[in-house]
């Protein structure tokens, strides 16, 4: 079956001044811009069904955006799924928290200007549509991520693309996927940058708009493989990746049938009360940890991030638990034999790689339609690890969350 697709993209200007979002330990607004955020739609139209993926360089966005871009549109907010690259780099002020007990201010004007932006491109692409052949393709990439609280541990090489080719040959989008945290440049780092997926697609140079989307990043960044933590080190992880993507265009196959679409809702297991109550302990076993001299710094990151999310679990004690979602809507596309999986959270590697196991030729979106946090599999609660302690849910969710997504989909 002929797909019909059109693509556009946009550049998201940030002053100077504006609160960055991301890391806990920066100490003031943006400086400047090291490189320009983008957004980014390609529109998929097959037999009267739409799907629209928006790719922003944003640290996440939130249910509501979503509604608020398709109003502006003019289409339904089944048909869009919008991503975030999860720049630690961004602004901070287009959603209102990230996590339960961290409440933050939204700064109306940015907001207004991600959906006016977003929602002239969607309209932009459809105006572009022209008869597409959709393909995808998978190619492994080595030495710029790796587990950020084990270098030996879970992770996914694998670099997935989706591209549709007009009639011409000449491509309209290209969609790369790829799970890592975009957390090169350090929280002393003042400059807005779209980190190293901008770079990717800087470096890539094919014709057409070029999309990044995360994937199940939970617990992946370069920690242990970045050679510094720069603009040039930004620029070497964006062209290996791009090195890859090229790798799995050349390789992809052509995605034939009908397009379709849905959601799931997953109830999500809640923290204890009692569970939330030993942070105060937790605190001082981190302090404890950080107060031996014989760290490296890799290890030294850990152990700050683990009394970082001990503080957290602490102030979650003292929050209102109103702001935790206990179920998340999941919504899923299909191209073809193609699913994309929307996941409104950080899905860790594990029950990410078991999700891809069970349903393969999957496409997961991270950080997608929404954000409810950390979903970390069972070993990050055994072994206390940041990301554990700062997510709102109980032990188990990761892994509870992908076993329903496997037995419905």
């Amino acid at each position: 079956m002929r797909w019909l697709a059109g693509a556009a993209s946009a550049e998201i200007a940030i002053k100077p001044g504006t609160p960055m979002a991301g890391c806990m330990a920066r100490t003031g607004p943006s400086e400047g811009t090291l490189d320009p955020l983008t957004a980014s739609a390609v529109v998929i139209l097959s037999d009267g069904h739409l799907f629209a993926l928006i790719a922003v360089d944003l640290l996440g966005v939130d249910r509501d955006l979503v509604d608020e871009i398709a109003r502006e549109a003019g289409i339904h907010a089944e048909s869009i799924a919008l991503a975030a690259s999860h720049t630690h780099s961004g602004p901070a002020g287009v959603i209102a928290r990230i996590h339960p007990a961290e409440g933050g201010a939204v700064d109306p004007l940015l907001r207004g200007k991600i959906v006016s932006i977003c929602g002239q491109l969607v309209r932009s692409a459809m105006a572009r549509l022209e008869p597409v052949d959709v393909s995808f393709g998978m190619a492994e990439v080595a030495d710029i991520a790796a587990n950020r609280n084990d270098p030996d541990g879970p992770f996914d090489p694998a670099v997935r693309v989706i591209q549709a080719t007009g009639l011409t040959g000449t491509p309209v989008a290209t969609v790369v996927s790829f799970a890592c945290h975009p957390t090169i440049l350090p929280a002393e780092s003042r400059m807005i940058s779209a980190e190293f997926p901008g770079a990717m697609r800087a470096a890539l140079q094919v014709p057409g708009q070029l999309l990044f989307v995360n994937g199940a990043a939970g617990d992946i960044s370069t920690r242990f493989t970045r050679q510094s933590q720069d603009a040039a080190e930004v620029e070497r992880v964006g062209r290996t990746l791009a090195e890859a993507a090229r790798a799995a265009i050349a390789t992809a196959r052509p995605i034939e049938g009908e397009l379709g679409r849905g959601v799931l809702k997953v109830n999500l297991p809640v923290r204890s009360a009692s569970d939330v109550e030993t942070a105060g302990d937790l605190v001082l076993v981190a302090e404890s940890r950080l107060a031996t001299g014989n760290l490296s710094s890799a290890q030294r990151r850990i152990e700050q991030t683990r009394l970082q999310g001990a503080l957290m679990l602490e102030r979650l004690a003292e929050t209102d638990m109103a702001y935790v979602a206990r179920s998340v809507e999941i919504p899923w596309w299909r191209l073809g034999d193609v699913r994309l999986i929307g996941i409104p959270g950080e899905l860790f590697a594990s029950p990410g790689a078991d999700l891809m196991e069970s349903l393969p030729d999957s496409f997961l979106l991270g950080y997608t339609n929404g954000y409810v946090g950390y979903l970390p599999d069972r070993a990050a609660y055994a072994n206390g690890l940041y990301e554990a302690l700062a997510s709102p849910y109980a032990d188990g969710v990761g892994e509870d969350l992908v076993a329903a997504l496997v037995s419905k989909l």
